[in-house]
């Protein structure tokens, strides 16, 4: 049951928003700072949201999948936010992260329900296997489905 004030399909994004949340802080929280995601899934999407409300200057994303690209990247922003591969000219310092807190967690549930998940489609449970099979085979699916029954 989606938490008070969250409605489908943010609601079935808030543990990818609290591992985005959690890859934040460790980073420093660095407002003004260049950051780069690596991967336009449903965790990565979730990063570059968490990164533009954290005011970072710069968001480049790598990695995406056509149906991120497709999304139109819909979210209004003042910063630049890419989803052409990003490219590495000199050593960097690449930090990372794993899982998140009950802090993080309770931070995603507060700040999701004011995303734009666009991105998120809600599919039919019977459509399961359909999308899983596509997925396995390389073909074109959502970024995050989420199936209902």
């Amino acid at each position: 049951m989606p938490a008070a004030g969250i409605v489908e399909p943010a609601a079935g994004i808030v543990e990818q928003a609290a591992n985005a949340v959690h890859a934040w802080s460790p980073a420093g929280a660095p407002a003004g700072a260049r950051v780069g995601v690596f991967g336009a899934g449903a965790i990565g999407l979730s990063c570059l949201l968490v990164a533009l409300a954290g005011e970072a200057a710069y968001v480049e994303v790598a990695g995406c999948a056509p149906a991120a690209r497709r999304s139109g990247w819909a979210w209004p922003t003042r910063r630049p936010a890419s989803t052409r591969p990003a490219l590495v000219r000199g050593e960097q310092r690449v930090p990372g992260s794993f899982a998140y807190t009950d802090e993080d967690f309770a931070t995603a549930v507060r700040t999701v329900g004011e995303w734009d998940v666009s991105w998120v489609r809600t599919c039919p449970l019977a459509d399961g296997a359909e999308l899983f099979t596509a997925l396995m085979n390389g073909r074109d699916t959502p970024v995050k489905a989420l199936l209902s029954p």
